[in-house]
């Protein structure tokens, strides 16, 4: 299965609400957001679903995808701060028929899950910047939250670079 990780564009410090889940793109996030949009478009495998954390800077990077790749697109608790890697790795698990799968939430989870998906549990230390992708080929008959080893490949990292 093909799987794109994207981790959400640059956000604002603070939120209106003073709420951490609350926190806004900034035009730099909005630009990286785009960006992502236009690139898994033009691709020759875009995304067939999109799963996204419900913190507001998370859901508009992904509703920007979305219009972009005019996939659907559901809301994914399993994807907020402070979720587990296993809890992504059961949703993988749990939608690995749509095929490519884009996740799009936050770290440290998704670092730790590109980690945990290319080295198994010891990780390597993978830096996720924010409004990065990245592209893996993943063994879905290797998906197991419960013991969570080696199984899959990075196809490439993607980002907006800006001066």
């Amino acid at each position: 299965m093909r799987l794109y990780i994207v981790r959400h564009g640059k956000a604002e410090r603070d939120s209106p609400t003073g709420r951490e889940a609350d926190r806004r793109l900034r035009p730099r996030g909005e630009r990286q957001s785009v960006f992502l949009g236009e690139i898994f478009c033009a691709c020759d495998d875009p995304p067939t679903l999109i799963l996204a954390s419900r913190y507001t800077r998370a859901l508009h990077t992904a509703r920007v995808i979305h219009e972009a790749v005019g996939c659907e697109l559901r809301l994914a608790p399993e994807l907020e701060l402070g979720s587990y890697v296993a809890e992504a790795v059961a949703l993988m698990r749990d939608h690995a028929s749509f095929d490519p799968l884009m996740l799009v939430g936050h770290n440290p989870q998704l670092e730790d899950l590109i980690d945990v998906l290319l080295q198994g549990p010891a990780g390597a230390g993978t830096r996720l910047r924010t409004g990065e992708a990245a592209a893996l080929d993943v063994e879905v008959d290797k998906l197991d939250p419960d013991s969570l080893r080696t199984c899959a490949e990075l196809i490439e990292m993607i980002r907006l670079e800006e001066e």
